[in-house]
């Protein structure tokens, strides 16, 4: 690679880290899931990249040539295929048709860091001073405490006037999925160059008031997950580690102390779940053991993309955004669905998502999340697959860590651990929703992994400017 080219790539990305934070931050759900499509387009022209052009158009011929392939076979079975909700499914999937098309090595220069650091400490205090504002605000014109649902109003610019409309919604948990993310990558620095900590406490200030449990629980099992793996726990304590141990031990226990009715539903949702009495767990044992019974291709083949629980499927019905009895009518978009999904899925979604009062629109209760979606639209062979290469992947990422480890280079070897976390974190909470096919909540987290990733990988010595 030349390198005009080189720096033409460097520039072009950082210029789309800005824009992909800018376009995921806005209120707007459709801008949000057109993001990293807008961040393709702006990447190709401004690196003039005539290679990710074609990788993306060879993309997108092969999924094309996938869904005839499923419509053929449903034609042979005589079922129907829901046409649209396969194109759907590009919009929800959309940051990692991003990931996969960009340029395997960007070539990103050591004086890139602090740029991508700025950006990040910048974005982590807008978003939680505004985060912090809007719940006091709230608790100032309504009374109450911390406790409950009052975190629901934590959602920063996706809805800067959340506190005048505290409806229930996924901004909640997109912030927070994104503020741990930002924080994920950003605390090494603080840490190490000892600059920063206070913006650190600002953001988990936040992340408390917040409080998404379920989102702090597939953090931190991440984190100890990988730490293990990593061998971390059984060396010695640095400095470095205590504190990030004290800071996260301070965030649970805040979070403990002033939400013990929040802290009490997490024993609740686990009986619900493992007493299969909760309308995910039914939905998951059924999609396992009954499907396959009227839809036996299920476990080779799946579905096919957007005709079960995925979020395009979702959106398909017609009946997602907004009220589940009075949504919003999207444009060009008719109300259909699957015969799976309208048997196996529909009815308890209905269930949970017109009885508030039982289920508090809860996510622990909601009946899909982005491990269902996957197994059951592109069936168990495709899963093991991406399972396999999530290993292998974060033995890659080991590896760099170890190195990094041997040459005394703590500040690239954190950036390593921090990658294996971020991986490890999308699969944990996959588990309890369909981030994966939410854009705002994912793609943030895919720009940040690019360049880190790069990052530790780079064979130069660390820039020492602070």
């Amino acid at each position: 690679m030349s390198a005009s080219v080189s720096n033409n790539y460097r520039k072009a990305f950082f210029e789309v880290f800005i824009l992909g934070i800018v376009t995921i931050s806005l209120p707007s759900k459709v801008i949000g899931y057109l993001a990293p499509f807008l961040c393709i387009a702006w990447f190709i022209i401004r690196a003039n990249s005539g290679a990710t052009l074609v990788r993306l158009l060879l993309y997108l011929f092969c999924y094309f040539i996938v869904v005839c392939l499923y419509i053929g076979f449903y034609q042979f079975v005589k079922e129907e295929f829901v046409i649209q909700n396969s194109i759907l499914i590009l919009l929800t999937y959309s940051s990692f048709i991003f990931f996969l098309i960009l340029p395997a090595n960007l070539n990103f220069r050591e004086e890139d860091f602090l740029k991508y650091i700025k950006v990040i400490r910048i974005v982590i205090v807008v978003q939680s001073l505004l985060g912090v504002f809007q719940i006091f605000i709230y608790l100032v014109l309504n009374g109450g405490n911390f406790d409950s649902a009052t975190g629901d109003i934590v959602q920063g610019t996706l809805n800067p006037l959340s506190f005048l409309n505290p409806l229930g919604n996924f901004n909640n948990q997109i912030y927070t999925t994104n503020l741990l993310l930002l924080l994920l990558f950003y605390t090494p620095y603080a840490v190490y160059k000892k600059n920063g900590l206070g913006v650190c406490l600002l953001g988990f200030t936040a992340l408390v008031l917040a409080s998404i449990w379920h989102l702090f629980i597939a953090f931190l099992l991440a984190i100890i997950l990988v730490s293990i793996y990593f061998g971390l726990l059984l060396k010695g304590l640095s400095i470095s580690r205590v504190l990030i141990v004290f800071l996260l031990t301070i965030v649970i226990s805040l979070t403990i102390f002033t939400q013990p009715k929040n802290f009490s539903l997490i024993s609740h949702y686990f009986e619900k779940l493992t007493s299969g009495e909760s309308p995910k767990a039914t939905v998951a044992l059924n999609s396992v053991i009954e499907l396959p019974k009227d839809f036996p291709w299920v476990i080779l083949i799946g579905l096919g993309p957007g005709q079960y629980s995925s979020r395009a499927g979702l959106i398909g019905t017609g009946k997602y955004f907004g009220d589940f009895n009075d949504p919003q009518k999207l444009p060009l978009l008719e109300e259909r669905s699957s015969l799976a999904f309208a048997k196996y899925v529909y009815p308890y979604w209905e269930e949970v998502a017109t009885n508030v009062p039982k289920y508090g629109n809860s996510t622990m209760a909601r009946p899909f999340f982005s491990i269902l979606s996957i197994i059951t639209e592109f069936g168990w062979i495709l899963f093991l697959i991406l399972f396999a290469v999530i290993i292998f992947f974060i033995k890659g990422i080991k590896r760099i860590f170890q190195k990094r480890t041997t040459e005394s280079n703590s500040l690239k070897a954190s950036y390593a651990y921090a990658c294996a976390i971020l991986v490890l974190f999308f699969v944990i909470f996959s588990f309890f929703e369909n981030y994966l096919e939410v854009p705002q909540a994912i793609f943030l987290g895919f720009l940040m992994f690019k360049y880190f990733f790069e990052y530790s990988k780079n064979e130069s010595a660390i820039s020492e400017r602070t």
